[in-house]
């Protein structure tokens, strides 16, 4: 098994067998893929079971003061995150970025 960055070309891998599935928020897609719902969640948080969020409250501002890794699958350097938190006016420090 591989997993491969989808360089904005996930459909074309599928389609040319490169690739046998993407995970990512794709809207709407042409008929002939396939689609399963992951989670209905518009934010969700990975982290580590000892790590200093996952204890006490969480919240938006202590969110946002913990380094994050954004991934980016077209190597853009904010996301959808930063976006959402700007329109609270807060935002949060990026100490890995991946594709």
């Amino acid at each position: 098994m591989r997993l491969l960055p989808p360089n904005g070309r996930a459909l074309e891998r599928i389609e040319s067998g490169e690739a046998h599935f993407a995970i990512g928020a794709y809207g709407d897609l042409p008929d002939r893929f396939g689609l399963e719902q992951l989670d209905d969640n518009l934010f969700v948080v990975m982290m580590r079971a000892d790590h200093p969020l996952a204890s006490g409250r969480f919240d938006i501002r202590r969110y946002a003061e913990a380094r994050h890794l954004l991934i980016t699958p077209r190597g853009d350097p904010v996301g959808f995150v930063d976006k959402a938190l700007a329109e609270l006016g807060l935002s949060h420090r990026i100490g890995l970025t991946v594709n």
